[in-house]
């Protein structure tokens, strides 16, 4: 390793909490996150606008519709699946168990194919997708058609290279190595997927999206894996034990693997956010496809404006793991109050420039004056919605962190299914409300909602967690089971 981890790890001793010292290390660790999940992201973006300059509107409403499907069901897995490394991973850099980095991965990509199989076999089932489209979700039949038929089976080909990638990022990053997978990602996101979009499209029409994401998502993940082999960074003790069969018996033992299973569920079933949004855009569709427009052009912009959040969510959840990891109590709750603080005021910030540069924003998607003007009247509440959102992803990082995972999904559950559906399904589609009264409520939910996750984690024995953590460190477990170690006050 480097000799800037002995400097971290000299730091993590420190009885005392630096704050530009500790925002140095977020930063450290944030800012090439962003970088990062900005170009995972912006592949979707850049192709939405070049699907609806060069097709048309019922090809962009296509694309979104499988977007949307496809990658957010996909997506909404693996992440909620991945948020088990999230919690594991700087507990077990914190304590030095190096080689549980590596059985950790392992066990998360078994989870992540276990869990993504039933809708990857869903997905895959084209009649039955256009049929779901249509039927179920009222949407437009030509629409419907070929996004079923057209752009979905095809985007599967790169579920795969997203979830290596995903997971090698997080091994990497939970080693304070934040920038291997940002240098991995810039030129398959800045040079090659736009060559991809402007050499496939014309001759594949919608289909070249599709075929021009897949390529993008494979190249970053060979360039990853070419920059761990050229110029390792990372601890050398997990990737030649991958080599060895008693280290892969280690890693998908029954036990260890079913708890880090039962942590996954709770982080997907958190995520079932994602699926409400699903839901949200078949709504909007319902609506018909100048409102579907209307809609994908915020659901094109919330993530990326979502990727501060994303990049800093990543950093919170490292760097709170490893002084929890050291029982630094006092300092992950200082850290968290102060993130919590700067990220509400760039939400701020990035709310006034959203709305000031709301009409531009929309002719990067449209020209189209009817998708203008739905697009400008749910504008204002788009902005508001954003700023929560910025506050909802700080919330999440502190409790993944502290592995509550299926307290968060609880809430989420909650206050998205059992309130905001049927209100949105009341108002907006019985009532006749339409697209602006769908957006009227989400904001609402989603500010209440966040009052109840910071009562959450407020109430909860941070010190009695660490306190866990450190007893059982010493207890000498099996291999097998030194995952129960990094489990330690988590209530599974």
């Amino acid at each position: 390793m480097t000799s800037s981890n002995n400097t971290d790890r000299k730091e993590i001793d420190s009885d005392d909490f630096h704050l530009w010292q500790e925002a140095g290390k977020l930063v450290h660790i944030s800012l090439p996150s962003v970088i990062t999940q900005f170009n995972l992201y912006f592949i979707f973006s850049q192709s939405a606008s070049t699907v609806g300059r060069m097709l048309g509107t019922a090809e962009l409403a296509a694309f979104s519709l499988g977007s949307l499907v496809g990658n957010l069901t996909c997506l909404s897995v693996l992440v909620g699946a991945l948020s088990a490394l999230d919690t594991l991973l700087p507990r077990a850099y914190g304590q030095q168990h190096y080689r549980e980095l590596g059985r950790l991965s392992l066990r998360a990509i078994v989870a992540c194919c276990v869990l993504l199989a039933p809708a990857l076999i869903a997905l895959s089932q084209t009649d039955f997708m256009e049929f779901l489209f249509v039927q179920i979700g009222k949407q437009d039949a030509t629409v419907a058609t070929l996004a079923a038929q057209t752009w979905i089976p095809i985007f599967l080909w790169g579920v795969p290279a997203n979830l290596l990638f995903r997971v090698g990022q997080r091994f990497l990053v939970a080693q304070h190595q934040p920038w291997p997978p940002t240098y991995a990602s810039l030129v398959p996101t800045l040079l090659l997927h736009p060559f991809f979009l402007k050499g496939l499209i014309p001759l594949y029409g919608l289909s070249g999206s599709a075929y021009a994401i897949v390529l993008t998502q494979w190249s970053t993940l060979l360039l990853l894996i070419l920059f761990m082999t050229l110029n390792p960074t990372h601890q050398p003790e997990p990737l030649p034990a991958l080599f060895s069969l008693a280290y892969w018996q280690e890693s998908l033992a029954l036990e260890p693997l079913g708890q880090f299973l039962h942590l996954s569920v709770g982080g997907v079933v958190s995520l079932s956010e994602w699926w409400f949004w699903e839901i949200m855009c078949f709504t909007a569709g319902s609506f018909g496809v100048v409102a579907l427009c209307a809609h994908t052009i915020a659901y094109n912009l919330i993530p990326l404006s979502f990727m501060i959040v994303l990049g800093t969510q990543i950093g919170l959840s490292v760097r709170m793991g490893t002084l929890l990891a050291t029982q630094q109590i006092d300092h992950a709750k200082k850290l968290a109050t102060w993130t919590m603080g700067v990220i509400a005021c760039t939400g701020v910030v990035a709310g006034w420039v959203l709305h000031s540069l709301r009409r531009n924003i929309v002719l990067v998607f449209s020209k189209d004056p009817e998708v203008m003007e739905v697009t400008l009247a749910i504008w204002p509440k788009v902005c508001y919605y954003i700023f929560v959102l910025f506050i909802f992803g700080i919330n999440s990082a502190i409790l993944r962190t502290l592995g509550m995972q299926w307290q968060m999904a609880v809430v989420v559950f909650t206050s998205l299914w059992c309130f905001a559906l049927p209100l949105v399904l009341y108002f907006a589609v019985y009532r006749g409300g339409g697209l602006d009264e769908q957006w009227a409520i989400l904001p609402i939910v989603y500010t209440l909602m966040q009052v109840w996750l910071v009562f959450t984690y407020g109430t909860k024995d941070w010190k009695q967690q660490s306190a866990q953590i450190q007893r059982v460190r010493t207890e000498g477990e099996s291999v097998t089971n030194e995952q129960s170690k990094l489990l330690a006050g988590i209530d599974c």
